[in-house]
């Protein structure tokens, strides 16, 4: 559509990390379950389809399309927000809503996420998950990897060569 003026920021996630935050039932405040199990294979392909439809439609504009890692997000959460105001031509001052990776939300809304963090307002620690590199069985470490590969390459090995040579290049 024409009258949309569409730009797409990106997150992605390691699918191994996904896989394993699928594999969590997870919970309303009332102790309702609202999100099923969903097995690491599927949850694999399901990040695999998402991602690639992303980048196959979505990233084709240049100057319009940003992909973020979520790691680089939680870690750095000023930066990444300054690079999306980049995108966005405008000047982002993120420092009004983060301080020391604690972020400060008002209300808010989702259709997808941790309920947790999104239903609460006022104060949230960013903090990087990474349960699953001790509490996802091996196997399904390796299925979820042998399933994502072409993506997992680019975005996790790709992406961080080409960051570390624009930072010794001073871009």
């Amino acid at each position: 559509m024409p009258s949309i003026d569409l730009y797409v920021v990106h997150l992605v996630r390691d699918p191994r990390g996904f896989a394993h935050s699928g594999s969590k039932i997870k919970f309303t405040s009332g102790n309702v379950p609202w999100s099923p199990k969903i097995p690491p294979f599927r949850s694999a392909f399901s990040w695999l389809k998402r991602n690639w439809f992303i980048e196959r439609v979505l990233s084709r504009k240049k100057g319009r399309y940003l992909r973020v890692h979520y790691e680089n997000l939680i870690e750095n959460p000023i930066q990444t927000l300054k690079e999306i105001g980049s995108l966005l031509g405008i000047k982002l001052e993120p420092s009004d809503l983060i301080k020391d990776n604690t972020i400060h939300l008002g209300e808010n809304h989702f259709s997808a996420g941790n309920i947790d963090a999104i239903t609460k307002q006022g104060k949230i620690v960013l903090k990087l998950d990474e349960r699953w590199k001790r509490d996802m069985k091996w196997w399904n470490i390796v299925l979820v990897t042998l399933i994502t590969w072409p993506l997992l390459l680019k975005y996790f090995i790709v992406d961080k060569m080409m960051k570390k040579k624009h930072v010794k290049l001073g871009r």
